[in-house]
């Protein structure tokens, strides 16, 4: 498991999901411009803000920094800044 420093945050991203439009057109998941959420897996030690592990959050689609974790699993490392929201 990676142990975020300073003010930062590791999170998994949610799978996306296909949309489809009022006119029946099929949007895939990668083409799809809003932000992503995802669950917080661990956060680092100067984090001021209202969140902690298994918190639901929203982030930006290109926010932060994609890492393979022991080639299985994929994260996401970022400032706690970067998040957007909390899922409630």
């Amino acid at each position: 498991m990676i142990q975020p420093l300073h003010d930062n945050v590791v999170v998994k991203r949610d799978k996306a999901e296909e949309k489809k439009t009022p006119g029946g057109i099929v949007v895939p998941a990668k083409n799809n411009t809003n932000p992503d959420t995802a669950t917080v897996i661990a956060i680092g030690p100067d984090v001021n803000g209202p969140i902690d592990a298994g918190s639901k959050v929203l982030i930006g689609r290109f926010s932060g920094c994609d890492l393979t974790e022991d080639g299985i699993e994929t994260v996401t490392i970022l400032s706690w800044k970067d998040i957007l929201g909390i899922v409630k």
